[in-house]
């Protein structure tokens, strides 16, 4: 994983002006874990030596991702910050709820799973919140490689 996608381990600092502006001004205070893959997270979030860590548990771990609608064969929903567009994967479906809502759509599946799903897209995991994460094509496929 490289800098772009470290960039955003501090909430909103990634987000476009315009995004930002629509925002809090102050990101918002750090989730409270939920589960193992939260707290990993914010294990890395504060120490990069825990970054391979919550990588390795990101692609084991049940995480949610929003969908275009609830069908079965719904492709991932694309969201725009700017002129950027990108998938949105949480690190469960309550993180989930809070920012798109109880009746968005998801697919609850393996981080590695549903990074297969946006092979070859941006990624933002726990959008707008603290810790967030975005990923860059590149990125994404740097995150696969990983055992």
């Amino acid at each position: 994983m490289n800098r772009r996608a470290l960039i955003a381990m501090l909430g909103f600092a990634a987000l476009p002006a315009s995004a930002w502006a629509q925002q809090q001004r102050a990101p918002p205070p750090p989730i409270t874990p939920e589960n193992e893959l939260e707290r990993v997270f914010l294990a890395a979030l504060a120490d990069a030596e825990a970054r391979p860590m919550f990588r390795r548990t990101f692609l084991a771990s049940q995480v949610s991702v929003a969908m275009t609608n609830a069908e079965a064969d719904a492709e991932p929903l694309e969201l725009t910050f700017g002129a950027l567009r990108t998938g949105a994967i949480f690190t469960s479906t309550s993180r989930q709820d809070a920012i798109l809502g109880p009746a968005s759509a998801r697919r609850v599946m393996s981080g590695r799973q549903a990074l297969q799903r946006l092979r070859g897209k941006n990624v933002v995991i726990n959008m707008m919140m603290t810790p967030m994460l975005t990923l860059e094509p590149e990125d994404v496929a740097a995150f696969l490689e990983q055992t």
